[in-house]
């Protein structure tokens, strides 16, 4: 497998070789042979070539990245300058981010035992990658400015950076050594960029991208694609806590989900809803025949999901995630929902509002048919950590 290592390493030469020269014709080329040989053995070859991949995977992408980002509305295509236009047409993004989260991929499996009996701890490979991506390329790769398919191929990017001690970059001298030593903010330590990446995605609740339209599917989709980040995060104890200690991750949490709700009431009834409980992508249809041509001219679009799943499945993602953080052990002292939502305008109300209509739900009506009864239970547990027992009472005169 050293020879496909190798392999891919002369690759990468001639690739920073054309950048070096401004030859940037030939990247596109390069970088699908990359791409094909690392398919070839992931877990045996991303190990070898981080250390050369990463820096000219990165440099590459902000050839293209910087100019969209200075533009007014991410569009090079009609940019003044005939260089950016050209630059857009050779350097393809999506594929230098497809080859970063392949190599990162195979990065996630255990060190191999060697056969060194030395007493010092290997370091896992996934935390080299991490170490050397830089957190100035992620900030830059999660613009808004950027098309629909980089931008969520950097958070399926940021999925792999989850370790037990860190999310997102990892520096390479932590100074976070001691609980007393952190300063939020800070890029030279753990929790501080951990918190500027926490602070990134979540930023995306409530201000989706430009491509995504106010009240489309897109829309709902990016609020979705930011939770599942988020909750991605959360299965480390140690995101887990970076998230219950942000002063902005619980205050958009609560936002989006107002918002959720807000947009399934306000929902047109002469849409064509689906009430009936299912995934998005049912596998018994996937395996049968295909359907008569005139049920799918019929059906055109049902392949993709209605508004009201999508409304409802970020119903249930967001509940499920504020639960965690509100009610385990590690984290709910620390999360302080009240406080948090008491120094965020309106978060409060938002918040006791969105429970109890969820508490009140009733699956035998339109739009509430596809909040499912989990759902409900959860936000039972959390009104009731949000209000006292006369309050309660008041709430269910108010809904009851």
């Amino acid at each position: 497998m050293r020879l496909l290592a190798d392999f891919v390493e002369l690759i990468i030469d001639l690739w920073q070789r054309c950048l070096s020269e401004r030859y940037h014709t030939p990247i596109y080329y390069l970088a699908s042979l990359a791409l094909y040989t690392l398919l070839l053995n992931t877990e045996s070859v991303a190990p070898h070539i981080i250390s050369s991949l990463i820096p000219v995977c990165a440099t590459t992408c902000r050839l293209v990245a910087l100019p969209r980002l200075n533009s007014v509305d991410g569009n090079l295509a009609e940019h003044p300058d005939p260089a950016v236009r050209q630059l857009l047409s050779e350097i393809d993004v999506g594929q230098c981010l497809s080859l970063l989260h392949l190599a990162a991929l195979g990065c996630l499996s255990p060190p191999v035992d060697d056969g060194d009996n030395t007493q010092q701890p290997k370091t896992s490979t996934q935390t080299q990658f991490w170490r050397t991506m830089e957190l100035d390329f992620v900030l830059l790769m999660l613009s808004p400015k950027h098309p629909e398919t980089e931008w969520l191929q950097m958070l399926n990017l940021l999925w792999t950076s989850v370790t037990p001690d860190s999310l997102g970059p990892i520096p390479s001298f932590a100074t976070d050594q001691s609980a007393g030593s952190e300063r939020p903010g800070d890029i030279h330590t753990t929790t501080g960029i951990a918190a500027m990446v926490i602070d990134c995605v979540s930023s995306f609740l409530c201000e989706p991208p430009l491509w995504a339209t106010p009240g489309t599917i897109k829309d709902a989709g990016v609020r979705i694609a930011a939770v599942q980040t988020l909750t991605m995060f959360a299965t480390s104890p140690f995101g887990a806590m970076q998230l219950a200690m942000s002063d902005v991750a619980i205050p958009r949490l609560v936002t989006v989900l107002s918002w959720a709700i807000d947009r399934l009431y306000d929902m047109d009834v002469e849409f064509p809803l689906r009430p009936e409980k299912r995934p998005l992508f049912d596998e018994d249809e996937m395996q049968h025949d295909c359907p008569k041509q005139s049920e799918a001219d019929d059906n055109e679009e049902s392949h993709e999901p209605d508004p009201m799943t999508l409304f409802c499945r970020l119903i249930a993602e967001t509940t499920k995630l504020l639960h965690y953080l509100a009610t385990d052990s590690r984290t709910a002292n620390v999360a302080n929902l009240a406080g948090k939502l008491a120094a965020s305008y309106g978060g409060s109300q938002r918040h006791l509002i969105s429970l109890a209509r969820l508490n009140f739900a009733e699956e035998d009506l339109i739009f509430e048919a596809g909040i499912d009864a989990e759902t409900i239970e959860l936000a039972h547990d959390l009104i009731e950590l949000a209000v006292t027992p006369d309050e309660g009472r008041e709430v269910v005169e108010v809904f009851g």
